[in-house]
């Protein structure tokens, strides 16, 4: 049988795999966040930053949450990389606090290979590397000698990195660097965390766990030796500043915008922006909805559910000047993306000022301004550019307060019937694109309940959130699976993850009248932020897009919320030109006209897309 000895390695390669198939099969899988095991933790402290400071408790949890978590991997099938992202970034975070830097290391090689974004896996680790080596090669954790150790590894392993790839997420280290301090984030603990603490009775949620380490780490190794980090990262940038290329932002070439001269030879287009109201004022009159029976601009809802006279988001009694939250806002968004601006700046600067008994009235009037002044700027990128659009305020409201209003039966049964009263006015006033830059999923409604302390227990919420949820989702999926005449275009989401595993809505719905749309930056490269998946069907730019907040001002946004409407504004450009359109036809004109890069995100191009309906047309008529 020795002619058949160069078969045994290949027969050893697959027995290990059968043997692996079977370990794998025995696992349950977790298709979804739902399926997520959940689980709380006794604790008798009532203030986070108590837990924080009682070492003999934050022991305990690290010990029982690292055992969870590894219990979890051994026990179920996680496929989302997110997800086991999380896990994996908590282990080594406890594994460093351990000082086990062998088994710390052992996670790096996990995390990167889940990493679907260049830079991210490129980044992944090099901070703790480079002090893992410090460390070991002085013996110290602090002191000058580890310092000086931990600066030099520093510069030499960001000093090797492709610039280019990673100079976004460099920048936004910097930037973080700059304003992150003790006081802000003790600041935000006490005003953004703690009033939620206040109501879970001493039953925290895992993820308030997993968030203890996180702020733990901040406070003792990240801020003591952020200077070291600034300093480095800092060296780099200025090193490449002077050879770096400018970004060419390819959207310019591919935006595709009809003269208003032309609306005479365009077909009106109603477009329905569904958000938190829409300030008409800020439109030509041509280009306003309105409603010849009411004189309305459209239908409008409150936060409760009930039908409204008003047409923009409730206003609240604000302590930071409106102007001032005008530039603030827009700074914010430019800090997520890294845009190297002035307001981003003086965002910065803003927030390193900011005292501890300012920040829950300063973020809760941030948070309603970008509220407010979001259905607006959706609304401006829509019509933008198409003199035959027609846009149709469709308003919904939610509380924008630190601790969120918690769902009720009765508020999810008005929900729904918002849903179906608003489709409905959508099929009864001509509507053909619905943008809907929004989603949420059922996991946020249980953490709303938790921290409002609703439930006896965990199993009492589940069911509440998913009766809820349930009754909403059903209620916007049946009405948008009954207005098959009508294209609904949203945005997938801000927050780096899987809409699908999430199980966002309308976002994650799988209906031949619906698109989801990702974010990309100016030069077409995935945002950072953008939430993927397989139900999100297209990209657009998502960076800094301007258009008009309520009032007639001009700000630059960036998100999905803004990728969406483009692809919204789009599908009414089509139809401004041909209104015989189906959702299926302007689907595929978009197809037509997009690309797939090498990231695998198909980008659209508008004025492809346009050419190829005005190709079709001309055709049609006789005209090669």
């Amino acid at each position: 049988m020795k002619h058949l000895n160069h078969l045994k390695p290949f027969a050893t390669l697959l027995m290990f795999s059968f043997i692996a198939n079977i370990l794998t099969a025995q696992k349950i899988a977790i298709n979804s966040v739902d399926d997520l095991p959940k689980r709380t933790y006794t604790i008798e402290e009532a203030q986070y930053l108590d837990v924080l400071n009682n070492k003999t408790l934050m022991q305990t949890l690290s010990t029982d949450l690292e055992a969870n978590l590894l219990t979890d991997l051994d026990k179920y099938d996680i496929t989302d990389p997110s997800t086991l992202k999380n896990y994996y970034n908590t282990l080594r975070r406890l594994a460093m606090r351990a000082e086990n830097y062998d088994k710390a290391l052992s996670f790096i090689p996990k995390i990167k290979e889940l990493c679907d974004k260049e830079s991210e896996k490129i980044l992944t680790g090099v901070g703790t590397i480079a002090k893992v080596d410090a460390i070991r090669s002085t013996g110290q954790k602090d002191g000058p000698e580890f310092q000086e150790a931990y600066t030099k590894n520093l510069r030499s392993a960001y000093g090797s990195l492709p610039y280019e790839i990673v100079e976004e997420r460099l920048l936004q280290m910097k930037a973080s660097m700059e304003y992150i301090s003790t006081d802000l984030i003790t600041g935000s603990i006490n005003t953004q965390l703690q009033p939620m603490i206040d109501n879970l009775e001493g039953e925290w949620d895992e993820a308030f766990i997993a968030s203890a380490f996180e702020y733990e780490n901040m406070l003792e190794n990240v801020i003591p030796n952020k200077d070291i980090l600034l300093t480095v990262i800092t060296e780099v940038v200025e090193k490449n500043s002077a050879n770096k290329k400018e970004k060419v932002n390819i959207w310019t070439e591919r935006n595709i915008d009809f003269p208003r001269e032309s609306a005479e030879q365009l077909n009106e287009t109603v477009i329905a922006v569904w958000d938190t109201g829409v300030d008409m004022n800020v439109f030509d009159a041509s280009n306003v909805f309105t409603n010849n029976s009411t004189n309305a601009n459209g239908i409008y809802f409150d936060k409760e559910g009930y039908q409204s006279d008003s047409p923009l988001f409730s206003s609240i009694e604000v302590t930071t000047e409106i102007s001032q939250l005008e530039d603030l806002t827009e700074g914010s968004y430019d800090m997520r993306i890294n845009a190297q601006t002035e307001k981003a700046e003086a965002f910065k600067k803003y927030m390193q000022q900011l005292k501890e008994e300012d920040m829950k009235v300063f973020f809760e009037d941030i948070t309603w301004f970008g509220t407010y002044s979001h259905g607006t700027h959706v609304a401006g990128i829509a019509q933008a550019g198409n003199p035959g659009a027609k846009i149709l305020n469709a308003r919904l409201e939610y509380a924008t307060t630190t601790v969120p209003e918690p769902p009720t039966l009765e508020k999810s049964k008005r929900w729904a019937n918002m849903y179906t009263e608003t489709v409905d006015y959508f099929k009864n006033n001509g509507v053909k694109v619905v943008n809907m830059s929004w989603r949420y999923g059922k996991e946020g409604y249980e953490k709303v309940l938790m921290v409002n302390g609703i439930g006896e227990n965990q199993e009492e919420r589940e069911k509440l959130a998913a009766d809820c949820f349930n009754m909403e989702r059903d209620a916007l999926y049946s009405a948008i699976k009954n207005a098959p005449e009508i294209l609904f275009v949203c945005g997938s989401g801000n927050e780096n993850n899987n809409v699908d595993f999430a199980e966002y809505i309308p976002a994650g719905f799988d209906l031949p009248n619906l698109i989801t749309i990702g974010a990309v930056d100016m030069e077409g490269k995935k945002a950072s932020f953008t939430t993927v998946g397989g139900s999100v069907d297209f990209y657009a730019n998502g960076h800094r897009i301007e258009s008009f907040i309520p009032g007639g001002k001009r700000l630059k946004f960036s998100g999905t919320s803004m990728a969406s409407p483009q692809v919204a504004n789009l599908a009414g450009k089509l139809l401004s030109l041909n209104p015989e359109l189906k959702p299926q036809d302007i689907i595929d004109y978009i197809e037509a006209g997009s690309e797939m890069t090498l990231e695998e995100v198909k980008l659209i191009n508008p004025k492809k897309s346009v050419e190829a309906l005005v190709s079709k047309m001309m055709k049609d008529e006789g005209h090669e």
